[in-house]
């Protein structure tokens, strides 16, 4: 078999599908390319506010690394729904200068790349000019970008899976590191402002493809599963290297602690470093504070009978030096005097500097009342959502 091109060859004589397939995505979108239409929900009110959050930082020369403007402040560059590290947003972000027209053309231009990808996919497949065009044509207008057209990371994910997978069989059939690596980076580049959920259907998708091309019409299946394993243990490899950034911290979903910063500052207070200094503070400041607010606690966090009590059941346990419940050699270590002074004190909390109704709290629940001003900490977890709260006068 003959050597692929190289993938990024242009031919202009060739290039009419691509074209054609440019002027009928603007055409059927012209409402929103001229601007009589704005972007609709979510893209209006979410991911275009996000687009140009990072347009900001990248126009001060600055990566996105702590969002101050929400939440309280935020690690957003661990949400990829930010795109905080995504090439195609910091450009598009950054060229516009804060003008919402710039989501607009990142908006049309992911969706657009979605078809250029099917084209090159099929070229490399054999497919004749004009049925690429109709595959690509399909593919762009399908249900899930005409049904996801306000859930931008969607189908900025979607849009990856094309090429991704192009250059995946390239690697299967010509048996090139290159190409894997090329597979593995495009799958992490999709990764970097797309939905997870989509990331790892993409993924999959990859995975069965190139199992396919291995294993079907052949006899000699073990040199073709280790093909296939070489070729996705590459495209891992190169995933992990282009994902990580926003990927690791983003599995890690870390607990974190808010404070009313207003009230400590008030009575003398830095923020606590165990939970002894937390209990002791919420208490004191609680008692000073309850004349001029009633309704005011310590400490809320999540103790309903789910995950998030859970995770913090873990945390507290972990912070007394009380093991992680079961070891990694399958030893059951909860029982023991450590883990039982962390329960304890967690029990101390309810109906002193927490209320009895943080039995039935989740996360909405503590942040309710944290960002109405009632309380002086709240735990909560990296994806929750938590404005920043102006100090009370």
């Amino acid at each position: 078999m003959p050597p692929p091109r190289h993938p990024f060859t242009f031919n202009p004589r060739s290039a009419w599908p691509a074209i054609a397939l440019a002027v009928v995505l603007l055409v059927a979108n012209w409402p929103l390319v001229s601007g009589r239409e704005c972007p609709p929900f979510d893209a209006y009110s979410q991911f275009g506010v996000y687009h140009h959050v990072v347009g900001a930082f990248a126009r001060a020369g600055r990566w996105m690394t702590w969002n101050p403007w929400s939440n309280a402040g935020s690690p957003d560059y661990a949400d990829p729904q930010f795109g905080a590290y995504s090439p195609l947003i910091l450009v598009t972000a950054f060229l516009a200068n804060g003008a919402e027209v710039g989501f607009r053309v990142y908006w049309l231009l992911e969706w657009y790349l979605g078809g250029l990808g099917m084209i090159l996919l099929g070229r490399h497949l054999g497919i004749p000019r004009w049925g690429c065009f109709a595959v690509a044509t399909g593919y762009a207008f399908s249900g899930w970008y005409t049904g996801h057209a306000e859930h931008t990371v969607a189908t900025y994910a979607f849009s990856g899976l094309p090429w991704t997978i192009w250059r995946a069989d390239v690697a299967m059939r010509h048996r090139r590191f290159r190409d894997a690596a090329q597979a593995g980076a495009l799958l992490g580049l999709s990764a970097l402002g797309g939905y997870p959920g989509v990331v790892v259907c993409n993924a999959g998708f990859t995975a069965l493809w190139t199992f396919g091309r291995a294993v079907t019409g052949r006899r000699d299946l073990i040199p073709a599963l280790a093909r296939w394993m070489s070729v996705m243990s590459i495209i891992t490899m190169f995933f992990g290297m282009v994902a990580a950034a926003t990927y690791v911290p983003f599995f890690v979903d870390a607990g974190l602690l808010y404070y009313r910063q207003d009230l400590l500052e008030k009575h003398g207070k830095k923020p606590p470093r165990d939970w002894a200094e937390l209990t002791a503070m919420a208490k004191e400041i609680m008692e000073a504070e309850r004349p001029s607010n009633g309704k005011l606690q310590g400490f809320v966090w999540q103790g309903r009978a789910y995950e998030g009590l859970t995770c913090n059941s873990i945390e507290w346990v972990a912070s007394f030096g009380g093991g992680s419940i079961v070891e990694p050699g399958g030893k059951i270590s909860i029982n023991n005097p450590q883990a039982a002074a962390a329960i304890t004190l967690a029990k101390s909390w309810i109906g002193t500097i927490s209320p009895e109704g943080v039995l039935n709290y989740a996360e909405e629940d503590a942040r309710g009342v944290f960002q109405s001003g009632n309380a002086i900490y709240v735990g909560a977890f990296q994806g929750d959502r938590i404005v920043k709260i102006p100090a009370k006068k």
